[in-house]
């Protein structure tokens, strides 16, 4: 038995359920789109992701890791 399709091949033999739910698994693996994890700042209640998190918010300069104001260094 082979599974590669050939011209010969009748979908018309396929069954609806299988046909629709192999098509709804390989569309949604197309579209899959990885989604923005986003929490509220301490001070200020922006949302923002890991990485800005980490950085400390640049509206109120508060670290989301220890809750405390960061102090900028340079300029």
């Amino acid at each position: 038995m082979t599974d590669a399709w050939t011209p010969g091949w009748d979908l018309t033999t396929v069954p609806d359920a299988l046909w629709w739910a192999e098509t709804g698994r390989r569309r949604g693996a197309q579209s899959y789109v990885v989604k923005k994890l986003t929490k509220p700042c301490l001070g200020c209640g922006i949302n923002m992701g890991a990485r800005e998190r980490r950085k400390g918010c640049p509206h109120c300069g508060v670290s989301q890791v220890t809750g405390k104001l960061v102090k900028k260094r340079g300029g």
